[in-house]
């Protein structure tokens, strides 16, 4: 097994309890360039015609849904907003945990908004969201792209999502 995180990579008998806090972080910067997503010039990935639809759970226990925000935030910052959101959306679901799980509307098809982008041009303006309880929908809610939020339009039912519009904050 190689190990990637560390260079030079220790041998195939080196454990992670072998790793020193006091020596060995410097040995993780050239790995971690390669492998943190941290560089905010995507560029390159929108001239090969990618696209990217973004989510994170506001209720991850593990990495605030800020880190995001504010990863969203330096892409446009160093793009431009015009030239970033033609090929990258940024989805924050409410409730929903890491990745999954939550009492947020995390069931959600991803794959279909990403094929039509990328196959017809047809950017997601929102996605629908659904809770889901032993196979059942209890709930569905549209998912706004970053900085739009769900907003109650007023009457029907609040687990409707169609009783709510994606709003500028």
């Amino acid at each position: 097994m190689q190990y990637m995180y560390l260079d030079p990579a220790p041998g195939p008998t080196w454990k992670y309890t072998m790793y020193n806090f006091d020596t060995d972080p410097p040995k993780m910067t050239k790995p971690s360039a390669k492998i943190n997503a941290t560089n905010p010039d995507l560029r390159p990935l929108k001239k090969r015609g990618g696209k990217i639809i973004h989510y994170h759970g506001w209720a991850d226990p593990m990495l605030t849904a800020f880190m995001s925000v504010d990863y969203y935030e330096s892409a446009l910052r160093a793009m431009g907003e015009k030239e970033t959101k033609e090929f990258y959306r940024l989805f924050l679901i409410p409730g929903m945990f890491h990745c999954s799980g939550g009492v947020g509307c995390g069931t959600v098809d991803w794959l279909s908004p990403i094929v039509d982008w990328v196959e017809k041009g047809t950017a997601p303006e929102k996605l629908i969201g659904a809770h889901v309880e032993q196979g059942e929908t209890k709930r569905t809610r549209p998912l706004c792209p970053y900085p739009e939020v769900a907003r109650y339009k007023g009457s029907g039912s609040i687990d409707d999502a169609a009783n709510f519009s994606c709003v500028a904050p």
